[in-house]
């Protein structure tokens, strides 16, 4: 208890210290907090779907570099209407919008997806 009482007056003696050590704790529990939320959102948290682990990725790569490209539509039907591995197949393109309104246009990132 004497500790404690040695502590409050030390701390109430020398102000700016004090001022400083209480906003350096505070500004260190609101940024751990705020990268902990963050990090539960997109890393921990499950997907909204049913079955998450059962989701793939497939993709076409170039033979002369490697890069994924886009996959021809004809190739996306084939792949739909012959897998017999996975219950359902969709394809999404990845693009830049503009919207356009009243105020100045705005590019947006978005994509085209299949039902």
């Amino acid at each position: 208890m004497n500790d404690l009482q040695y502590a409050l007056r030390s701390l109430r003696k020398s102000p700016g210290f004090t001022a400083v050590s209480v906003l350096t704790l505070a500004l260190g529990i609101g940024v751990n907090t705020t990268i902990f939320t963050l990090l539960n959102a997109v890393l921990f948290s499950p997907l909204p779907y049913p079955d998450p682990e059962r989701l793939v990725s497939v993709a076409e790569y170039r033979a002369d570099d490697g890069r994924s490209s886009s996959v021809a539509p004809p190739a996306y039907f084939d792949w739909r209407d012959q897998a017999r591995s996975v219950a359902a197949i969709a394809a999404v393109s990845a693009n830049w919008y503009n919207l356009i309104g009243r105020a100045e246009p705005e590019r947006i990132d978005g994509a085209a997806v299949t039902a």
